[in-house]
């Protein structure tokens, strides 16, 4: 692809999808991060605290 602008942007198309790739794996880690984080609070506070 190309893109305009003020200097030449080129991009293969196995770095489209490397970069894509790659994100999906990073979301993917912060989502287990996050999945674990919440876990680990009680229903009961979770429920009580509902903002």
């Amino acid at each position: 692809m190309q893109m305009d602008g003020y200097f030449a942007f080129f991009m293969s198309r196995e770095s489209m999808v490397m970069s894509v790739v790659y994100m999906l794996i990073g979301y993917a880690f912060v989502s287990l991060i996050d999945f674990r984080r919440i876990k680990r609070i009680p229903l009961d506070v979770a429920l009580k605290n509902i903002e």
